[in-house]
C-alpha cells in the first residue's frame, strides 16, 4: 500500500492533508485510539518494497535518440530508488515508534470516555493503596548516523511517503459505538533541517515555522517565537513546543543534519544533550536524529545518551558493502544507460543455482573502487561518465572511463574516498565527518597463522606460562597498535594522547555514566 492508495479524500493532496478515516486497530494496545486508527494500515515487507520503489521512464529506444536529448536523459539516474534490507528495517522501526508513541497520548483518554471502568478501578486502588497511575516510559527514538551520501535522508523521506503528513479529525466512534467530537488536526511527522547558524534557538523557530506551513492557519512562529520585537530563547520556547506538539499530536519529530548544531553557539555539549532529553521527556514523542559521524562526538559522549540513541538498536547507516546489496543497487541503476552502445548485463549463477543478471565485473569493481559503496558518488560517477562518453563520441562505458572521471571530476572528494578505502588516518584527518575505522586497523594488525594451501590448521593448545591482562602469554609477540597511532598524531602536530583519543582508545569518563 502507498499513500496514493490511502482511502480518505484529501483536503489538500499536494500537501498530503487528509480527512481522518478510521480502521480497526491491528493491536489491542492501539484499540480506541483515533490517532493510530486513522493511520494507513501496516504494510508487509513486500507491500512496502513495491510501494516505495521508483523508476523514472526509460526504454532501449532512447539510446538512439539525438545527442542533445540523451544528455538530458542521464539526469534521470539521480531519481531512481530501490529499497534494500536496511530500508525495510527503517520502515519497521518508524512504524513501531509512531504508533507506540501515540499510546500515552490518546485524546479519547483525555476526554475521559474510553475504558471508564478501568479508570474507576484505578481510582479505587489509589484511594486504598496510594498507587499512582502507571505512566509509560518516554517515547523511543534513535539516532541515524552515517557518511554523507549514503542515503540516510532519502531513506527516511521514502519511508515517510507511505504516511499522510496531516490528518483532520472531527468525529470518531469508538469500539463501543460511542461518538467523540475531537476537532483536532494531527501532524503525523515533522522533519526539520538544522539551521545554518547552528543554534538551538533557530531550531525552535524552525519548528514553529514548519508547523505553520503544515497547518496553514496558525501563527506559532510569531506568537511563540518572539516576545514583542525580541526573539525568545530556546529555554523559553521549549514549553510552547510541548504545547504545540500535544495540541497537534505530532507523531514523529525528525531532526536532520544534526552535526550542524554548534556546541559553542548552543551552550556546550552537556546543555545540548540535556535539551534533547528534555525535548523527549516533555513533549512525549519519538525523536529521530540524523547526522554524519561528526555528530557522534556530541550524541555519544555520555552513556545515558547512547542508551537513548540506541532505542531501536544501533542506527549506523553504513555505506554499501561489495556484496548482494551493491549488485542489486547497480543492476537497478544500469538500465539508465543512454549511450549508443550500452553495456549489457552478464548472466551468472547464484548460491542457490539460479541464473541472475549482474553488471559486468570489471565495471562493477571499478565503480565500487572509486565510489567506495557510497550511493551518491556511484550515481554521479555513472552519470558523468555517460556525459563524457556521449560528448566524446566513445558512446560506451568502460572501467578506464569511470576511473578517469573519478580523477577529473571528483579530485578532492576522491582523495577522501581513497582514504576510506585504505583506512588512512592522515587522509581522513583532513575532514571531520569521516571516522577512522579502528576495527579495520585491528584486523589488519592482528597476526594470523599462515598455512599452505590445502593444509589443515593444527589444533590450538592452551598457552604455557603466565597470561597477561590481554589473555596473551607474557612472552607472546603481538604487533603493537598504539605506537603507530601516537607517531601518526605527532606528525600531524597533535599530542600522542589526542591521537589515542581520536582512535577511540581514550574515552571521557562521562561515556560510562560517571
Amino acid at each position: 500500500m502507498t499513500i496514493e492508495a490511502f482511502s480518505p479524500p484529501p483536503v489538500d493532496g499536494a500537501r498530503r492533508v487528509y480527512r481522518a478515516s478510521y480502521s480497526t486497530a491491528e493491536s489491542d494496545t492501539w484499540l480506541d485510539n483515533p490517532l493510530i486508527e486513522a493511520l494507513p494500515p501496516l504494510m508487509t515487507d513486500g507491500e512496502f518494497s513495491k510501494g516505495v520503489r521508483f523508476f523514472p521512464p526509460h526504454d532501449r529506444e532512447m539510446t538512439h535518440h539525438p545527442k542533445h536529448l540523451r544528455l538530458m536523459y542521464i539526469q534521470r539516474t539521480l531519481q531512481f530508488f530501490v529499497p534494500m534490507e536496511k530500508h525495510l528495517l527503517l520502515h519497521q522501526r518508524l512504524a513501531r515508534i509512531i504508533r507506540d508513541g501515540y499510546i500515552p497520548r490518546n485524546p479519547i483518554h483525555d476526554l475521559g470516555w474510553s475504558r471508564l471502568h478501568q479508570q474507576v478501578e484505578h481510582i479505587a486502588q489509589k484511594l486504598k493503596y496510594g498507587i499512582e497511575q502507571y505512566e509509560p516510559p518516554s517515547a523511543l527514538g534513535f539516532a541515524l548516523i552515517g557518511l554523507g551520501g549514503t542515503g540516510k535522508t532519502v531513506a527516511v523521506k521514502n519511508v515517510l511517503r507511505t504516511y499522510p503528513k496531516v490528518l483532520i479529525h472531527r468525529t470518531y466512534t469508538d469500539s463501543l459505538g460511542r461518538p467523540h467530537h475531537l476537532m483536532r488536526t494531527q501532524i503525523v511527522f515533522l522533519r526539520l533541517d538544522c539551521p545554518n547558524d547552528g543554534t538551538l534557538k533557530s531550531l525552535c523557530l524552525n519548528f514553529f515555522k514548519a508547523v505553520d506551513e503544515l497547518i496553514g492557519s496558525t501563527k506559532y512562529h510569531k506568537d511563540y517565537g518572539f516576545k514583542g520585537t525580541r526573539q525568545r530563547t530556546a529555554t523559553e520556547m521549549l514549553p510552547d513546543m510541548a504545547k504545540v506538539a500535544a495540541l497537534h499530536s505530532i507523531g514523529l519529530l525528525i531532526i536532520d543534519e544534526i552535526q550542524f548544531l554548534s556546541k559553542q553557539k548552543s551552550g556546550g555539549r552537556e546543555q545540548m544533550l540535556q535539551w534533547f532529553t528534555e525535548l523527549v521527556n516533555t513533549i512525549k514523542l519519538p525523536v529521530v536524529l540524523i547526522g554524519t559521524p561528526r555528530a557522534d562526538e556530541v550524541l555519544n559522549s555520555a552513556f545515558w545518551q547512547m542508551r537513548r540513541n540506541a532505542g531501536q538498536g544501533e542506527g549506523h547507516w553504513a555505506r554499501m558493502a561489495q556484496d548482494g546489496e551493491w549488485d542489486r543497487f547497480l543492476s537497478s541503476m544500469w538500465r539508465y544507460q543512454f549511450v549508443k552502445h550500452p553495456s549489457r548485463m552478464a548472466e551468472t549463477t547464484d548460491k542457490e543455482g539460479k541464473t541472475v543478471k549482474q553488471v559486468p565485473r570489471d565495471l562493477s569493481e571499478m565503480l565500487y573502487d572509486e565510489s567506495q559503496g557510497i550511493a551518491d558518488f556511484a550515481v554521479k560517477m555513472f552519470m558523468i561518465a555517460q556525459e563524457r562518453a556521449i560528448n566524446s563520441g566513445l558512446e560506451q562505458l568502460t572501467p578506464e572511463l569511470i576511473h578517469q572521471v573519478a580523477k577529473d571530476a571528483f579530485g578532492k572528494a576522491r582523495i577522501i574516498l581513497q582514504g576510506i578505502k585504505n583506512n588512512d588516518p592522515k587522509v581522513l584527518a583532513q575532514v571531520d565527518d569521516v571516522k577512522f575505522d579502528l576495527e579495520r586497523l585491528r584486523e589488519k594488525n592482528t597476526p594470523r597463522p599462515v598455512h599452505a594451501q590445502g593444509d589443515v590448521p593444527p589444533p590450538v593448545s592452551p598457552p604455557e606460562g603466565p597470561l597477561s591482562q590481554l589473555g596473551q602469554p607474557e612472552h607472546a609477540a603481538v604487533t603493537p597498535l598504539l605506537p603507530p597511532l601516537v607517531k601518526d598524531a605527532l606528525t600531524r602536530g597533535l599530542s600522542g594522547m589526542q591521537g589515542l583519543r581520536d582512535a577511540g582508545y581514550i574515552c571521557s569518563p562521562t561515556e560510562f555514566g560517571f
